[in-house]
This record gives structure tokens, sequence and C-alpha cells, in this order.
């Protein structure tokens, strides 16, 4: 997907009657939905004017050419990918990352230079690193670029039209020599020498066929976080990190390696919607912190996500992996840096279980994970608390820290890369199950994401494995609609004919228990809950929505149901304690979770039609 692609004498001629931005403007506003901003609109005049001129200057014609081509599965933009034969032959892409910086200057940070931008100076991801990871990216998710299978060679560059070097210039440092090899820097007076390189890359024929094969490359990435598990701690990762995340990255890292030399606790707050990265940037601050020999241990509340972790990554490693009640009684041990994933399952103090014992430290939870080490770094989504007993929020953990004397940082990650990077998709579900208000009302058509409604579970579990059978992932899950019966095997989710176990407790018959669920291909042979589900990514996900909440169309409301909540996870006793907002809050969230655990597509199957009826006003039908 672009927001323009043709050939590079077309595109010449568009900008050089100053249509190029037009153009780009209506298919922005075709995919979006809405305008782009008018800074945007500007960067595109500017730069692809001084883009056609380099590409009339070396008669490139025939060649391919994307502009702000999307990032599979993502919702990031590449500002132009170039196709054509290259001097020996071979069919060639070429990425190119258009900036019209005029200067930098140093930042603090591994991979980042300083900038002026949105109005003032900050630290932004060096061009080549950004680039670089791009091209990485689409050799690890795009079928044609595949080093060992694919055809089409790839390689990238940065062009700063409006930027003139000096001799000791902080975008040429030493530290990026790496980066500046595999993704060299043009400036404004290399243009001669860019456009020697892009000739004898894509100069000797044409292009159009090899766009198509892009077009039409299976997408199926590679580089599995899970499979990928064990390099990630062993230091070795080709797991990618992109844009906001690598900045994010790297400005934890710069704050952990000061904060280790500090006398006072230092806590990070990072903050993300489903599919923002949040796992992922985790694992490799952790394979970051054992390659510098500092003790850092990965903190989970689920056994689903640390037991998954554990499997893949093996016997010396896995003991890095920890769960929340681990730490009522550190014995003065104080590890490097503790990383809390799922931190909204923090709870306020550890449930009842055979480790707590005379020893145990009488102190909240979130207290004994911030005693436990120097920097705590805690990453969360504060939608996705689904217990009553779970307090994990930002907020709490802020409050919590700043009374124990810590010095608190907080980050944001925003662009998502599940669902297609359609972030419409989980702004749509947030607005339609009243989680909040958003533009989204209604669900647009895309050809990216799939989204479907089916009249029963077992057409859906066909279709899924379907998908499965063409070498995708997929499972199926659940509400807490059904009863969850101690016998192992037991057909606990049953809906007319269609009978299937729920969250095995323990495996049989060649299927994984439950915490193996997202890990273990059989898992697909059960349906799970959103705590096995929780923190994990599959290519399609298909989700019950049960009874246990209706949307009622007289009153225009969604309505609980408490007495369809089933399962043991909360108590009929705790159910009858909590208040209907706080029970919808829960339940939208177990939803909400579930429906955004699809990379491709997400199909549903209600037990309550007329919130079925309901769902499908918020459609759009394709024209």
């Amino acid at each position: 997907m672009e927001l323009y692609q043709g050939t590079c004498d077309q595109f010449i001629l568009q900008s050089t009657f100053n249509k190029i931005s037009t153009t780009l403007k209506q298919g922005y506003q075709n995919y979006y939905g809405y305008q782009p901003s008018f800074n945007e609109v500007m960067s595109w005049q500017n730069s692809l004017k001084d883009l056609a001129e380099l590409l009339k200057s070396v008669n490139f014609s025939n060649q391919g050419i994307k502009l702000e081509y999307f990032v599979p599965l993502s919702s990031l933009r590449i500002d132009v990918l170039l196709t054509g034969i290259n001097s020996d032959d071979d069919e060639q892409a070429v990425l190119i990352e258009l900036k019209q910086w005029q200067a930098t200057k140093p930042s603090m940070m591994e991979n980042e230079v300083k900038t002026a931008i949105g109005g003032g100076i900050r630290d932004i991801l060096h061009p080549s690193v950004q680039v670089d990871a791009y091209k990485n990216y689409l050799e690890g998710f795009l079928e044609v670029f595949y080093r060992k299978v694919g055809k089409i060679k790839l390689d990238s560059c940065v062009y700063l039209h409006n930027y003139v070097f000096d001799n000791r210039d902080p975008i040429l440092d030493s530290k990026f020599y790496e980066y500046l090899r595999k993704s060299p820097i043009y400036s404004k007076n290399d243009k001669h020498t860019l456009g020697k390189f892009l000739s004898e890359k894509l100069g000797f024929g044409s292009g159009e066929l090899i766009l198509e094969k892009i077009n039409k490359s299976n997408i199926k990435p590679s580089k599995k976080l899970l499979n990928e598990a064990s390099k990630i701690i062993k230091g070795n990762s080709s797991y990618t990190l992109l844009e906001e995340q690598k900045i994010v990255f790297d400005h934890v890292m710069a704050i952990v390696k000061n904060g280790l030399a500090e006398q006072q606790k230092q806590v990070l707050i990072i903050k993300g919607g489903p599919g923002t990265g949040k796992s992922l940037i985790a694992l490799n601050l952790l394979a970051e912190l054992s390659h510098m020999e500092k003790w850092a241990e990965y903190v989970t509340g689920s056994a689903a996500f640390t037991q998954s972790y554990k499997r893949a990554i093996g016997n010396g490693a896995s003991n890095l992996f920890k769960y929340t009640n681990s730490y009522v009684n550190t014995q003065n041990q104080k590890r490097d840096c503790l990383i809390i994933d799922e931190a909204h399952r923090i709870r306020e103090k550890a449930p009842s279980g055979s480790f707590r014992s005379s020893i145990f430290s009488g102190k909240l939870q979130i207290e004994e994970l911030i005693d436990a080490c120097k920097v705590a770094v805690f990453f969360i989504d504060d939608d996705q608390v689904v217990l009553p007993d779970e307090v994990g929020n930002s907020s709490y953990i802020k409050e919590h820290a700043e009374q124990l004397g810590c010095n608190v940082w907080e980050e944001e990650l925003r662009v998502q890369f599940r669902c297609a990077g359609n972030d419409g998709f989980i702004k749509w579900v947030e607005n339609t199950l009243a989680i909040r208000e958003t533009a989204n009302v209604m669900l647009e058509p895309s050809n990216t994401f799939d989204f479907k409604i089916f009249d029963s579970p077992q057409t859906m579990e066909d279709e899924l494995r379907n998908k499965i059978k063409q070498g995708l992932t997929a499972r199926m899950a659940s509400g807490f609609s059904f009863s969850w019966s101690r016998q192992v095997g037991a057909l606990d989710i049953v809906i007319g004919g269609y009978k299937r176990p729920w969250n095995l407790r323990e495996a049989k018959d060649g299927n994984p228990a439950s915490k193996l669920w997202a890990y273990e291909e059989n898992g697909f042979n059960q349906v799970g809950c959103v705590y096995s589900a929780q923190g994990f990514e599959f290519d399609y996900i298909g989700v019950i929505i049960g009874d246990d909440l209706i949307y009622d169309f007289s009153s225009q409301s969604w309505i609980s149901k408490v007495e369809n909540h089933k399962g043991n996870m909360i108590s009929q006793g705790r159910l009858r304690t909590l208040s209907d907002a706080k029970y919808q809050s829960i339940v939208k969230n177990i939803y909400r979770v579930l429906l955004s655990r699809g990379m491709k597509g997400c199909f549903v199957y209600f037990m309550d039609k007329n919130t079925e009826n309901f769902i499908k006003t918020r459609m759009r039908k394709p024209s």
C-alpha cells in the first residue's frame, strides 16, 4: 500500500506541473478519511520537487516509484521506493528517506541527533538508522526481499536536499559509521554522486514489473517475537525496532545507564496501546542490559507470557524471567533493573499462595518491585486491566514511585504495528464499546485488515484453519461466558453443536496447557481466554463475544449481564460487590484485548444477535 505509485516519467511530469502533492493529498484523504496537515503537504511539495529534478537529471523514465509506501503491518510510511535493473542485471529496489533538515546537533542518545522540528530542538532518529531499519524490516517481512528466498535486491539511502555538511557535522559522527556505510547520506552538494549511485542500482531497465512483484509479495514475518527470543537474550537479535520504538529504547537505555550510577532510584513508565511494541522494546532492553553484564530481569504477572518466553529461550536465560509476585522478599539483593511488562497486571498486594510465608514483606506489590532494583521500567496499557484486584495504571505507579522518592520518567508509544497498522480499527473498537470517544464511529472497509462477522463459531474456526494451512498463525478466544471445569479436556465451550475445550489446565493428548496456548501450534485445538492471549499476537484472531455484555437498542447503551459471567477468575461473591461501571470497564477491556490480537484480521461470532446487529450498524459497506 502506498499513496502514489507509477513510473518515474509520470512522477516527473506531475511534479513539473506541481500536481504531485495534490495527488498525494487525495490519496491520503482516501486512506485516512481526513486531510493531511498543512506541514505534511508542504513537505511533499518541497522534497519531491528536488527528487523529481534529480531523477530527471539521470534520465529515469520507466523505473518504478512508490511514494509514502506503508511499511507492511504497520502505520509507518517510507518516503520513496524506486525500482529498476542494476548494473549486474539484477532486479533492484532502493529506499530513499527525504529530509528538509538544514543542521543538526549532537545527542546523548545512541542513535539520534538533535534538529529543529515541531517548533523546537528535539532528539530525532538519525535518518540512516531510520531507513536502515526500514530495509531490515522489509527483508524480514516481505518475501520478495528475503535474503535467501527473494529475487529483488534492496538498498537504502538518505537525501538531505537542503543540507550542507561541515567538517565536524554531528550527522556524520563516527558512532554512525556502520549505518552510514549501509545507508549513505547525500547532501545538497552531493546531487551528482547520488545520481550516479541510483543509476548503478536502477538505471538498466524497467521497474514496473518489479513494483507488481512487490505488490503481490507474501507478507509473512520471518522474525517472530517468540522464535527470536533466545537470540534477543544472547544479544544477537535480528528483530527490528522501528522509528519511535528505537527512540524510546534509546531514551530508556540512556536513562538506565545514567540511573545505575545514581543513588536515587529511577522509575520509567512506558505507555502504549495494543501492538505498539512494548514487549519488543522490553525484550531488547533485557538483551542489551544482559550484554552489558547488568543484572536485569523480565517481569510479568502473566503465566502464559512468562512460560512462553521461557520455552522459547531455553534453560539458561529463562532464569531471567520472573513473576510480579517473585519479590516478596528480596533479601537486600538489588537488581540493576527490573523490566515489568504487562504492568497493568500488578495487584495491590501479592495474592495468597505458597510463596507467602513468615518472611513476606507486607508491602504493596508496587513497593516490592521498586525496592528490588535500582531502576524499574514499567510497560503498561491503562486499558488492559481485566480483574478487579489489578491496580496497575500509570497514575498509580507514578504516585507510589514519587512517594518512595524515585525520579520518575514517562514515555508514550503511539505507532501501532498490530491490525496491519490500522489505527482506525482499534479506535473504532474503543468507540463502539464506549471505552472512549474517538473520531472512528464507522469501521471503514480495508484492503489491509480483514474484519468479518460469522453466523457460527464452527464456520469461523473453519476459516481460521484455512489461514493456518496457508502458513499463517491463528487462535480462537472467548470472553468469560462459559464455566471452567476442573476436568482437563472438558468441553466447556458449548454453542449449539460446537463444543471445544477452554484453557486446558494441563497438557493433554498433544494439546498444550493454556499457559503455552499462544506458543505451541496445537493451541488452536482449544479456545483461549484473555489471560492466555494478553501480550501475544497472531496473524488472525477469532473472538467469541459472549452475552455477559450486550447492546440494548431501546436505551441505546451497553447493558451488563453479570449473571452470564462464568469461569472462576472473578468469584460470584466478588462480582456482587462490583459496581455496574466497574464490571463494564473490566468486560469491555477484556474484549478490547481479544479483538486487538490479530495482525492481519479479526473474526467475530456474537452469542447475542442484537449486539451483532448493533455492530453491523457501525460498519460501512464497501462501495
